[in-house]
């Protein structure tokens, strides 16, 4: 008998986008399969509308907007041995894509997490946000190692997060993929990438607020590498984030206000935070770095033109 597979959408105020990620969920071929969605507190009417139009799907409706960790609580509902996450605004491009998800996780038991592929709107284009991945160091059948999955489309063996834990409900959104990778990494789980299976990511109607996007994302990061990173390695990150990414928001002309504000957030509420202060070991900091610029070796390699070598 297949094994049961619980997929997870987290929902806020997107009541027509959810819908149409229900829809793609709905054309998945494998059984057996739940799916479950929780709404962050809407007030647009998505619980009503959900549960009209899908039945079938299990709603647990928050009173307040919780963030990323809506999606713990979704894992911490889901029966499933395996899990996959699937943001509002995301389709899934291939219907057996659940059957892959299993017969990659049975093909290997260190397998931890499968980073599924992320494309734009036209399903075709790559998204910045897919998966930095080491090419040369797997293939389309066994998957490629990458540093951190994005969580618009990834599946988890659902053991794996209760050994090493969900995401941290501090981070409440942005950066709560590179936390979990690390602590999947930390265990000795692997997480790979497998182009084979695919989401689109429509970008939402609903507009993200770019103050809070660069507020989280800063102060977050920061949390991030004073959580897990060894001392030494820790005071070096954070001076260097601190410099790429103050000149990179003045580049892109993006409000510094913003990251000012998330800097000084970082530091004034770290003292509750610095509970959760675990150092992984150091070769896990190296290893998932040296993806990322194997990553970048490869998309450098593949943007150069190439030399005539006809005679």
């Amino acid at each position: 008998m297949n094994p049961l597979v619980s997929i997870i959408t987290l929902n806020w105020n997107r009541r027509e986008d959810v819908l149409r990620t229900l829809l793609s969920i709905s054309q998945q071929t494998y059984e057996p399969r739940e799916i479950i969605v929780v709404d962050n507190g809407s007030a647009d009417g998505s619980v009503t509308e959900i549960a009209k139009a899908y039945p079938q799907v299990k709603i647990i409706a928050l009173t307040e907007n919780k963030g990323v960790e809506g999606y713990n609580v979704g894992m911490d509902s889901a029966k499933g041995e395996y899990l996959l996450l699937i943001d509002n605004d995301m389709d899934l491009l291939q219907n057996d894509t659940l059957e892959k998800i299993v017969s990659y996780f049975h093909a290997n038991s260190k397998l931890g997490s499968v980073a599924l592929q992320v494309r734009e709107r036209d399903q075709k284009a790559l998204s910045p946000n897919n998966p930095k991945h080491w090419q040369e160091r797997g293939n389309e059948t066994e998957g490629f190692p990458c540093s951190t999955f994005d969580g618009g489309g990834v599946a988890f063996r659902k053991s794996v997060i209760q050994q090493v834990g969900p995401y941290l409900a501090e981070f409440f959104v942005y950066h709560s993929e590179v936390d979990l990778s690390t602590r999947i990494w930390d265990a000795g789980y692997e997480i790979r990438y497998f182009p084979a299976i695919a989401v689109s990511h429509r970008e939402s109607s609903v507009s993200r607020n770019e103050f809070r996007q660069i507020f989280y994302s800063t102060r977050n990061y920061f949390w991030y590498v004073w959580i897990y990173y060894p001392f030494f390695m820790g005071f070096a990150e954070t001076i260097h984030f601190a410099q790429r990414s103050f000149v990179r928001n003045l580049r892109h002309t993006k409000p510094i206000l913003a990251w000012v504000k998330g800097c000084f957030s970082a530091i004034i509420h770290w003292p509750p935070i610095a509970r959760l202060r675990k150092p992984v070991k150091p070769e896990t900091i190296r290893w998932m770095q040296e993806m990322r610029v194997q990553d970048r070796k490869r998309k450098l390699n593949q943007s150069q033109p190439q030399e005539d070598t006809k005679t």
